[in-house]
């Protein structure tokens, strides 16, 4: 997560940091005893605020509460809070800096969680760069991506125009910038090697109706280039979890890694799978429905709409006017149905979003169908990182799981929070702010996407480039 006063007094180098050191021996030490803390704080925090602060913080058994629980909602932090307040007398700044420096100290999630390699734009050319900016790939590049698995895709159009071809061209290099598979041999590339493979396409010539067509077929290479599932697919997904999604004439289903059809392409459309179990659309039917890893049909297709499942729940419709919501578990047996409510997606960290009408206002539901939060929104998202995204009167704001508005509705654009930290727009800028509120990049930007792998690639004066966390521009125009 991102902690603010980090960005204000640390340098990037956050390994070299005192905090840092602490955080990493008591992880290493697995050791949450006052004593052991009292020691550790001691021996490595030389900077006198913040040692007084997590003394007080540790006397005040909030730090230990860090430690133990596992979901630092907002009921947790201002319970922290009001005790540091009430029963120590430390001032509202002090309290939030000290729950900042318990928030760092817990947190899995590296600070310093940037790639290796960052993508580094030099006026219109793409290379790559580190933390410091210093260039590993020179700038040579029309497009990249990031590195995954050890390997990123980029596109050079000077390779296309210099050999006349009409695809795009795109290549895999490694960390050193080393072309390991070549422009030209696939017309299009996915973004990125999945479980070890990649989704890559060619140009294959077939006959048809009489009629001899070219077309685009997908298939999967390795790491080296080598084809190890033929190119004999319309359409692709990346593999999870062992299996990948394919289409073959508007049909989808599921391949190994050896590309043995696991489950048989007949589906109309098909999820990803998650806890086991993947949604699909059965073209006999016309209803959704749930099948297993082996292709078992274990809920029936039958649904006008079902949701992914999540803690062994998921919602279903039963038909087109989205009256009837049902909760099933993963046998389908119905733990809750309503005719007069209706269920607009899938359970998020145990709370749905429900209305009373397919177009009115929208409030959230508890896994018994409780209604938890009132239905008073005219839109709504789910619950992530805590917090859901609302929105009355075209401004969007933040509340949490009792309803409480946490981040005032005051902002034209809101996405949901990822990674500590929510894109939001206003007069037709985009920045970022943290579960507080406090603007952590400022609104300058045209559009901005979320954060992934600790960047997030914006847009200003219709130049895309990549930021992290503190708002450092990885560019130069």
């Amino acid at each position: 997560m991102q902690i603010e006063f980090i960005k204000q007094r640390l340098d990037q180098n956050f390994m070299t940091t005192e905090l840092n050191q602490l955080r990493n021996e008591l992880a290493k030490s697995n050791n949450h005893e006052p004593t052991f803390l009292r020691g550790c704080i001691a021996d490595l925090i030389k900077d006198k605020a913040d040692r007084n602060l997590l003394n007080i913080c540790m006397n005040a058994g909030v730090l230990q509460d860090f430690f133990l629980e596992n979901t630092h909602d907002t009921f947790f932090i201002n319970r922290c809070k009001t005790r540091l307040v009430v029963d120590f007398f430390i001032t509202e700044t002090a309290a939030d800096k000290a729950i900042e420096l318990c928030w760092f100290l817990v947190s899995d999630e590296k600070l310093d969680d940037l790639p290796e390699l960052i993508p580094y734009r030099k006026e219109h050319k793409w290379g790559y760069c580190d933390r410091n900016k210093n260039i590993v790939i020179p700038a040579q590049f029309d497009s990249v991506n990031l590195f995954y698995e050890g390997f990123a895709i980029v596109v050079d159009y000077y390779w296309v125009q210099a050999f006349n071809e009409d695809h795009c061209g795109p290549f895999v290099i490694d960390k050193l910038g080393q072309k390991i598979i070549k422009a030209g041999r696939f017309v299009d590339l996915k973004k990125k090697f999945s479980e070890g493979l990649l989704g890559a396409s060619i140009y294959i010539r077939e006959f048809k109706a009489s009629c001899l067509t070219t077309n685009n077929r997908w298939g999967f290479i390795d790491k080296a280039g080598n084809a190890v599932i033929p190119f004999a697919y319309d359409e692709v997904g990346d593999f999870n979890d062992g299996l990948a999604s394919c289409c073959r004439e508007n049909r989808w289903g599921f391949i190994d890694k050896t590309g043995r059809e696991i489950i048989p392409i007949i589906y109309c459309k098909v999820g990803i799978f998650k806890e086991g179990l993947v949604r699909v659309l059965d073209y006999d039917t016309g209803g959704w429905g749930f099948i297993d890893k082996t292709g078992q049909n274990v809920i029936p297709c039958k649904h006008y709409e079902v949701s992914d499942f999540e803690d062994g729940y998921a919602s279903v419709i039963i038909s087109g006017d989205y009256r009837g919501g049902r909760i099933i578990d993963k046998f389908g047996n119905k733990i809750y149905e309503k005719d007069d409510l209706y269920i607009l997606r899938g359970f998020k960290e145990g709370i749905a979003l429900a209305s009373s009408s397919p177009i009115g206002e929208i409030g959230f539901i508890d896994k018994t169908g409780k209604i938890m939060i009132s239905i008073e929104y005219w839109n709504a998202d789910d619950f992530n990182e805590g917090l859901a995204r609302v929105e009355i009167n075209e401004r969007w704001g933040f509340i949490d799981k009792t309803g409480s508005e946490i981040i005032s509705l005051k902002y034209e654009n809101a996405k949901s929070f990822k990674k500590g930290l929510a894109c939001v727009g206003s007069n037709d800028k985009f920045g970022f702010i943290n579960k507080t509120g406090k603007e952590i990049i400022s609104l300058k930007y045209d559009e901005a996407e979320d954060f992934d792998e600790g960047l997030a690639r914006v847009n200003i004066n219709n130049k895309w480039g990549y930021i992290d966390k503190n708002g450092t521009e990885y560019w130069e125009d």
